[in-house]
């Protein structure tokens, strides 16, 4: 005999509220807390996406959102209070030398090998979301257990412990580099060594990300998004603004990549020559642009204000695509090219600081900061870039992994991932063409150029940049 399936349900239904029940009393017994403290406490852990309609409707236009259900059964980190969540991440932030990959590596092997908070499953399509998604993705992550063991509360606190040491070496080193470096011949002689070893560096980082981001699902060269990458490439070149040439790169790969769309090829080739036409036709009626390629005062008279810095912290943050060498080409066109008011030099010095702290690498903007306005300006950046970072696991990290599943969004961001190394490219030929004048700074390039190179530990980075600077001092 078939059973009714109105019985069934409401049979399930009853054995989840007894279930419930039951799990309540048996949290009231061993915490001694009260029914309405209780009930109040799961009522703040609320799935954000629970409304049935909401539901209904992002998942008819592509987006599936997991239940609390599926989210719990995939949850097995301890709930935390909030002190011991930033001590956790405080302690990460103290180790988090060379560069991303490791910082990622620590998390994995102490939280999910170790403690086993998520499946290696489940950490692997986190980190897919995190390699689309902007923002440097180790500091996601930081937030991301943060949210598992305490909510969004912990979120917070797990980024913040994690940034937290490298912020605030940075902001010393800042302020040393600012009052006793740039002037003084010492120095100098070291960092114009570096600076040499930091070109070499930018290369070796386009290539690693190249060799992801230009790849298509099967792990092959996509042809297609080496197009996208020239295109942005020649489109710097010319003049064609940033951000423009990122939005016309993403549309041009969702028609690349969605075979149900007629003439794809040709509709993304059309957006490409329009772009371009658009741009010709304007320069012959108005003139090539002279101002800041990202806008507002950005750059510009005002490109040291605080309102100023923070909005190219936040714009950086957001176009952190793979990689903080990312963010290079827009606060380098912003400050130095444009704005003018931070030396290249002292932008390269920034990134060489960087690479020898327990830090995410993006922090290198609290020296651009700093530069640009003081301590205040320091913070303000540094809050700007790391905004997107906490903001997209805060929010909704569910919502976000939806997103990037969506099969018209996940092409786009592709799109502009792969844009991203071709504005890079360019900003790497643009170091190298300042930065090496002599026969000497072209020996010590190449020299840095092979080590990145062949040697690929987590400390050759550090450690090229050290022997550059001891080398600094008798080859200058």
């Amino acid at each position: 005999m078939t059973e009714d399936p109105e019985y069934t349900a409401v049979a399930e239904s009853a054995k989840t509220d007894d279930e419930r029940a039951s799990g309540t009393e048996i949290e009231m017994i061993e915490s001694g807390k009260s029914l309405e403290d209780i009930e109040e406490k799961n009522e703040k852990h609320v799935h954000p996406w629970s409304c049935p309609m909401l539901r209904k409707f992002l998942e008819r236009i592509g987006f599936h959102i997991k239940t609390q259900a599926q989210m719990d059964a995939e949850n097995n980190a301890p709930r935390l209070p909030p002190w011991k969540i930033f001590k956790l991440f405080l302690w990460f932030g103290c180790r988090a030398f060379g560069g991303p990959v490791a910082q990622i590596a620590l998390m994995k092997q102490e939280l999910v090998v170790d403690k086993k908070w998520i499946t290696t499953e489940r950490f692997n399509r986190v980190y897919s979301v995190y390699q689309i998604l902007p923002g440097p993705e180790a500091t996601e992550f930081a937030c991301y257990f943060g949210l598992l063991s305490g909510g969004r509360l912990g979120s917070f606190l797990g980024g913040l412990g994690f940034i937290l040491p490298g912020f605030a070496g940075m902001l010393l080193w800042s302020y040393i580099y600012v009052t006793f470096g740039i002037d003084n011949e010492y120095v100098q002689r070291s960092f114009r060594a570096v600076q040499n070893a930091v070109a070499a560096m930018i290369f070796r980082a386009t290539y690693k990300l190249a060799d992801g981001a230009l790849k298509n699902k099967k792990k092959k060269f996509s042809w297609d998004k080496g197009l996208l990458c020239m295109f942005c490439f020649l489109t710097s070149v010319i003049g064609l603004n940033f951000f423009i040439a990122l939005a016309v790169a993403g549309v041009m790969n969702t028609f690349f990549e969605n075979k149900s769309i007629p003439y794809r090829k040709y509709f993304a080739y059309l957006c490409a020559l329009m772009a371009i036409g658009f741009y010709v036709l304007y320069v012959i009626l108005a003139g090539r642009p002279s101002g800041s390629m990202i806008g507002g005062d950005i750059g510009g008279s005002e490109g040291t204000s605080y309102r100023a810095l923070f909005e190219l912290g936040l714009i950086a943050g957001m176009v952190t695509f793979g990689g903080a060498y990312t963010t290079l080409p827009f606060i380098y066109a912003a400050a130095v090219q444009s704005g003018g008011w931070l030396s290249q030099r002292a932008f390269l010095d920034a990134i060489a600081i960087t690479n020898m702290m327990p830090t995410p690498l993006v922090m290198f903007v609290t020296l651009v900061g700093y530069v640009g306005h003081g301590v205040i300006g320091a913070i303000v950046m540094s809050i700007g870039i790391f905004i997107p970072a906490f903001s997209f696991t805060i929010i909704g990290h569910e919502f976000f992994e939806a997103i990037v599943d969506n099969k018209f969004v996940e092409p786009f961001l592709d799109g502009v991932g792969a844009a991203v190394i071709g504005l890079l490219t360019l900003t790497a030929f643009q170091f190298v063409k300042s930065v090496v004048e002599t026969g000497v700074d072209a020996v010590a390039f190449l020299l840095a150029f092979c080590a990145l190179f062949h040697f690929t530990d987590k400390y050759t980075a550090p450690l090229v940049l050290i022997v550059a600077a001891i080398a600094g001092q008798v080859l200058y």
